[in-house]
């Protein structure tokens, strides 16, 4: 085990946090933290915020005692999904020692799934992991509530699909679309709060200024596309048919395609793309119980980031060039 100051971890805790959105800034992280305390505050419910913390820590802790490479350890990169872990879990089942049991096993869990993924998918197709350990730690975790009598869901798992009342233009003036987008933003840490959003989309410009251009525009394309859609009307102005959208329009456009304004016009077709995906996990899993996460997302990063080293406009060229328009 490598020796690591308290002053180092704590702010590679907080990139971290700053991970999330692809940043790799304390100072984001922060106003990250801050947002969640914030969501925190005004639901009552203060579970998440001290999950988010444990969370971190514990995969951090874990990359840590395991001896993982300093420089994706000092920037958070072995500690966001431990971060969305130590939020989800809280938002989806009962607080009692068993589940903050299952938060420092999962988180460490992440870690370690980080470096599995990553032999797979980074090594031999060039994309990122991501959230993919976050999505596949909780799902199983979630998914494990019908099999042990400990463990409970905070909201009982319905039988039947709500029928939902759909989604129009009328519903929409100018300030319930700033929040919904804001939403959109900060559903990424699952907190419904449009002012969380604002902290959070402050928190990437910080680091960021195109990044959270895209995060921005992400967020109300999906609204858009989720209203033309016509999805259930609720779920929408929660802000739950843009977080994984967000996530695709900065992946896409900015964060692991070469910026230009071809990668920005795929980063939408991406984001449209993300609602539909969205769509089709939410109906798949509720009769479950179980959150879509940001699977729609991964599916959505991972199909539009692989063209990069593979797909060619002109197959019949000898050189490996990118439909994005990076060699």
């Amino acid at each position: 085990m490598t020796p690591m100051p308290l002053l180092d971890f704590l702010r590679a805790l907080l990139k971290g946090f700053a991970q999330v959105f692809f940043m790799n800034n304390a100072l984001t992280g922060l106003f990250f933290l801050i947002a969640i305390g914030v969501a925190c505050q005004a639901s009552g419910d203060w579970g998440p915020f001290w999950g988010s913390l444990v969370g971190g820590a514990s995969a951090t802790l874990t990359a840590l005692v395991i001896d993982r490479a300093k420089d994706p350890l000092h920037t958070g990169m072995y500690g966001f999904n431990g971060v969305l872990l130590g939020v989800a879990l809280p938002t989806f089942l009962q607080g009692d020692g068993l589940m903050w049991g299952l938060i420092v096993l999962g988180a460490a869990m992440t870690t370690i799934i980080v470096d599995a993924l990553s032999n797979v998918l980074t090594k031999t197709w060039d994309v990122a992991v991501s959230t993919g350990p976050f999505v596949l730690t909780t799902w199983l975790l979630l998914f494990s509530v019908a099999a042990f009598d400990g463990l409970h869901f905070i909201a009982p798992v319905s039988d039947t699909l709500a029928v939902p009342q759909a989604a129009r233009w009328a519903d929409l003036d100018a300030l319930l679309a700033l929040q919904v987008t804001l939403r959109n933003i900060s559903q990424v840490f699952l907190l419904n709060n449009a002012w969380s959003g604002l902290l959070i989309l402050l928190g990437v410009a910080v680091a960021s200024r195109g990044g959270a251009l895209a995060a921005w525009l992400g967020a109300l394309l999906a609204l858009v596309c989720a209203t033309v859609l016509g999805a259930d009307r609720q779920t929408v102005q929660s802000g739950l048919y843009g977080f994984s959208a967000v996530l695709s329009a900065m992946a896409v456009a900015v964060v692991f395609i070469e910026p230009s304004p071809r990668s920005a016009l795929v980063g939408g077709l991406a984001v449209v793309f993300t609602v539909i995906i969205q769509g089709a996990l939410n109906h798949w899993l509720a009769p479950y119980g179980v959150p879509s996460l940001t699977a729609a997302y991964l599916i959505a990063m991972w199909l539009f980031t692989l063209p990069k080293m593979d797909l060619l406009i002109h197959p019949h060229q000898p050189n490996r060039s990118s439909s994005f328009g990076r060699n």
